[in-house]
């Protein structure tokens, strides 16, 4: 089964979060522990952040970090990465 290109960025995405997620990432944090593109990085963060996943921080531009009200958000430090590392290596 083929996965869209953008849900593979967006995978890791959301896993640069759940690895580093008492850290708020700027865009390009998250670009570069994605390894995608800095447009890519913005795209999901904006996606995410319209679902509620991710927050904007107040007065940081461009910086982000897992919504600690949000129930996806919760669930997503409590994985630490390893759900979703299973699923990157599954890509390969």
């Amino acid at each position: 089964m083929l996965i869209p290109i953008s849900s593979v960025s967006r995978i890791r995405v959301i896993e640069a979060f759940t690895r580093n997620a008492s850290r708020r990432l700027s865009t390009d944090d998250i670009a570069r522990l994605s390894d995608t593109k800095p447009s890519v990085a913005r795209s999901q963060t904006q996606r995410l952040s319209e679902l509620g996943i991710i927050e904007a921080v107040d007065g940081e531009e461009n910086t982000f970090e897992l919504n600690s009200d949000d129930e996806i958000g919760q669930l997503l430090r409590q994985l630490e990465g390893v759900v979703l590392k299973r699923l990157l290596e599954g890509e390969e």
